[in-house]
């Protein structure tokens, strides 16, 4: 009898090792930068958030403070992991930035002095989701770097200009799966870096992340709410999603639930006002349009992407996009800034504009090129007629 049970509880511990969900993250926390002021809380956050994760069952790799070469080692290591795991997660906290529409983290020994070296100092965005998207059922990058950047005051753009947008840009995930992108604002604006021990996009992260019975997709949805209600609406983080078609839960629910690791919706912890009231999306769209921001068209188009009010939302954003650069490009009133305009927006609103303005430079650079090219011709003549001894003043008076 003792036998058969010792088999029974060998067998029970082969197989839920074999059922069990792989996990594994990665958390970062730069904040002792050289060569500006360290930050208070990415230490701390990183800290907290990878032993919420170790204790609902991560396999987490903490660093901290890495520089550029660092950054890559880590980044390099986690991905061995993600390729064997179903769940795969990096959190980062500290400096990034956007340039020329994509997004970077700054390692802590990074300069940042132009945008053209920066490029090669800074880690792209598009690493991290190259590295989670190796895991088998999602991966998930969770940003708390879109505080106030230091560096974007000082840094010389490729352009020549001197100034970078706040915050970081958006992200697209279409034709994505099993894919999410949190950033701790919403694009083009900035994140606090908190008054306390962690900033507020921590802190609203911390509360969730072992909370029982709470799919991913919601997960985030009361990480916004809970920091919209902790700023005063001053900071609102925004995702990008593409879940797989199964629901995901970080933690199940308790033992002697009906259904294990699937909670209904408990509208009662949300922060809303209404919690109850349904969302009709073809009134968020109008309130989007209504209110003229890029950020509520964003994040229309991140809970409604399938919806036929989709495409127009898409075409405003694109409008905007023209008119933003536009007006980029006639500040800086430089027939680079002209040419990379007609390059981004080749049809775009004010294409005949910047094709006039590009005009504008040419006709003085083609009246010299002329000029020079007739003294060219004329030298030469004069040289050949002086290799065959003819009096150049005789071809002068004929000529003229």
């Amino acid at each position: 009898m003792r036998l058969m049970n010792f088999v029974l509880l060998f067998w029970t511990v082969l197989t839920g090792a074999a059922l069990a969900e792989s996990r594994v993250a990665l958390v970062i926390g730069n904040s002792a930068y050289e060569q500006t002021t360290p930050l208070a809380n990415p230490q701390n956050d990183a800290r907290a958030v990878a032993e919420k994760l170790s204790n609902i069952g991560f396999d987490v790799m903490l660093r901290e403070n890495l520089t550029g070469q660092n950054f890559r080692i880590a980044l390099g290591e986690f991905t061995e992991k993600a390729l064997r795991a179903d769940l795969a997660v990096v959190f980062y906290a500290g400096h990034g930035i956007e340039m020329s529409g994509a997004n970077y983290l700054i390692p802590v020994d990074a300069r940042m002095r132009s945008e053209a070296t920066a490029t090669f100092e800074a880690l792209p965005l598009t690493a991290m989701l190259t590295t989670v998207r190796q895991a088998g059922k999602l991966g998930m990058v969770l940003l708390d770097a879109c505080r106030d950047n230091p560096f974007a005051s000082s840094m010389e753009r490729t352009n020549g200009t001197r100034s970078l947008k706040r915050g970081l840009a958006p992200v697209s995930l279409e034709g994505e799966s099993g894919l999410v992108v949190s950033f701790a604002a919403e694009a083009g604006s900035t994140a606090d870096d908190g008054a306390g021990t962690h900033s507020p996009y921590t802190e609203a992260l911390l509360e969730v992340l072992d909370e029982p019975g709470l799919e991913v997709g919601r997960m985030f949805r009361k990480v916004r709410a809970k920091v919209r209600e902790q700023t005063d609406g001053r900071q609102v983080p925004i995702e990008r999603m593409q879940l797989p078609d199964e629901e995901i839960y970080l933690v199940g629910l308790p033992d002697g639930d009906d259904t294990p690791g699937h909670a209904p919706r408990d509208e009662r912890d949300d922060p809303p006002a209404r919690p109850h009231a349904v969302e009709d999306p073809l009134v968020a769209y109008i309130n989007a349009v209504s209110g003229g921001r890029k950020e509520d068209l964003e994040d229309f188009l991140a809970r409604y992407p399938d919806h036929p009010k989709a495409a127009d939302a898409r075409k405003l954003l694109l409008d905007m996009a023209d008119r933003d650069y536009w007006e980029q490009a006639e500040a800086t009133d430089t027939e680079d800034a002209y040419r990379t305009y007609l390059i981004v927006f080749p049809a775009g609103r004010y294409a005949d504009e910047a094709k006039a303005k590009l005009a504008a430079y040419e006709k003085p650079r083609r009246s010299r090129s002329s000029r020079i090219r007739r003294y060219t011709i004329r030298l030469s003549i004069i040289r050949r007629l002086q290799a065959r001894s003819i009096p150049v003043r005789h071809w002068m008076g004929v000529g003229r």
